[in-house]
């Protein structure tokens, strides 16, 4: 079978394997499996044991084989993304799903803090040079 007829992962599929790659990663990093691989070494193994989710992922793959998924807050914002490219696939409704995304990790982000504190240097600033000219 070559790579055209690999049959494509599902968002659950993907989810698991990224789970089972994480796990070999930690037993790895463990000193309990792989004993002597390097880096490389690892990433190819991994590439040859989950070869669909690194063809499929390539980004997810190569972040799981970095160990990039060991914080928890990782792995749920990657559920969230799943579940959210689920709905997307069975409602057709991009928008509002991508308004609810960006929402989301605007939030966890801390972008509208930013936003609004930029906004209130850039007022003040404003105030402070019209108030200059006034006094000159």
């Amino acid at each position: 079978m070559d790579a055209s007829e690999e049959p494509k992962l599902s968002s659950v599929e993907i989810l698991e394997n990224i789970k089972l790659v994480i796990n070999e990663y930690k037993q790895w990093k463990a000193k309990k499996t792989y004993f002597g691989f390097n880096e490389l070494e690892f990433k190819k193994a991994m590439f040859e044991k989950y070869t669909s989710l690194a063809e499929s992922s390539p980004i997810l793959f190569s972040k799981a084989t970095k160990g990039d998924f060991e914080k928890p807050d990782e792995i749920d914002r990657l559920k969230y993304l799943m579940s959210m490219a689920n709905k997307v696939n069975s409602s057709n409704n991009y928008n509002s799903v991508s308004k609810e995304v960006n929402h989301k990790f605007s939030t966890d982000f801390g972008v509208y803090d930013l936003v609004n504190k930029l906004e209130k240097e850039r007022l003040e600033k404003e105030n402070s040079s019209i108030t200059s000219a006034e006094v000159d």
